[in-house]
């Protein structure tokens, strides 16, 4: 008859060539998916459209030109009401001086 050990000894060693199996098996199946990716990457990411690290760089540059554009714009407006206020106030004093 088989002890608790025996059974626990059993499981250990079809447990151990289970993890052998799969240890071998895996990088093979790693490299093809590694060799694959390298072969086929252009067209990945065009089907799937990723950006690559190049693209992300262009649209951060894009972005930080469009932030900077529109803080010069809201500088501009900004500076554009303030003539408007002052040639509103010059128009009353005209007005007032000339009595209309």
């Amino acid at each position: 008859m088989y002890g608790y050990s025996d059974i626990t000894n059993a499981g250990n060693k079809v447990s151990t060539s289970f993890q052998g199996f799969f240890t071998n098996s895996l990088p093979t199946f790693e490299k093809r998916l590694d060799r694959y990716f390298l072969e086929n990457f252009e067209a990945i990411i065009d089907e799937w459209a990723l950006l690559t690290e190049d693209d992300l760089l262009e649209l951060e540059r894009r972005l930080d030109k469009a932030i900077d554009s529109l803080r010069k714009l809201e500088k501009s407006r900004s500076e554009i009401e303030d003539d408007l206020m002052e040639i509103q106030s010059l128009i009353s004093e005209l007005e007032t001086e000339h009595g209309n």
